[in-house]
């Protein structure tokens, strides 16, 4: 397997570059910046409303960025696992014949990092609605649960700030993300059920079989004798693609006609 690590950094670059452009390109048609300060204008000009609502806002945007991410990399933001050697890691999901796929747990601890390490980005340091506000803010800490249809997504973020000589404590945040990552998942899963009982070949007939009925479609990427990349594309809406990568590692050289 590894002799061939190489040819995948270039594949895996244009991944990124082709999945993110598309699946993020509501969010490229403006800032997060322009979209809060849109919304934070039709509130009423309560202090602490106005500080809830943005926080509130970037949480919402940052969790959506945070699912995408995770879906590009196989469930993973960071993996320090078995992955290719390239600045994207996507994972193996199965690998010699073990189901190595990584647990909703898992994946929602990633998307809690993600968003811990990429909030305090979008609220860039309340810049948006600073004038009159003096801000001292602590840790951030994220819980995320994927649900059955949902993705909720909980803040503890302790902010004080001054207004007019007035303080405002908050410290509790929440979004809710109208997105079914679970079913994404458990498709997925399904699929490595089906291949571990077809370790020699790529079981293409039940891959397509699911892509009709659960509205994704697939490229395969042969990446030598015994690996092969799989790029998910769930059809969210016209503009918006939601890409899941994962590798498959065979253990040993696949049937010619695989692939």
């Amino acid at each position: 397997m590894n002799a061939k690590r190489g040819q995948i950094a270039i594949f895996m670059l244009l991944i990124l570059t082709v999945s993110i452009a598309y699946s993020f390109i509501l969010y490229l048609n403006g800032s997060e910046a322009e979209d809060i300060r849109v919304e934070t204008s039709k509130i009423l000009e309560n202090p602490s409303n106005q500080i809830n609502l943005f926080v509130s806002l970037c949480l919402e945007k940052t969790a959506e960025e945070g699912i995408y991410t995770l879906g590009i990399g196989g469930g993973s933001y960071f993996n320090n696992s078995l992955s290719t050697e390239s600045s994207i890691k996507i994972p193996f999901y199965l690998l010699d014949g073990k189901n190595i796929m990584p647990s909703l747990n898992h994946i929602e601890s990633e998307l809690s990092f993600f968003i811990e390490q990429n909030l305090e980005s979008c609220i860039d340091k309340f810049g948006d609605i600073k004038e009159g506000y003096v801000f001292k803010t602590g840790d951030i800490h994220v819980e995320s649960v994927i649900g059955v249809e949902d993705v909720l997504i909980s803040l503890k973020y302790p902010i004080e700030s001054t207004f007019n000589d007035n303080k405002i404590l908050l410290e509790d945040f929440s979004s809710k993300l109208n997105f079914n990552f679970k079913d994404k998942y458990d498709s997925v899963a399904y699929f490595l059920e089906v291949q571990e009982l077809e370790p020699e070949s790529v079981a293409l007939g039940q891959l397509s079989n699911l892509a009709y009925h659960k509205n994704f479609t697939f490229d395969l990427v042969r990446l030598g004798n015994d690996e092969i990349l799989y790029v998910l594309s769930f059809n969210e809406s016209p503009k918006d693609n939601f890409v899941y990568s994962f590798l498959i590692g065979y253990g040993g050289d696949l049937e010619e006609n695989s692939v």
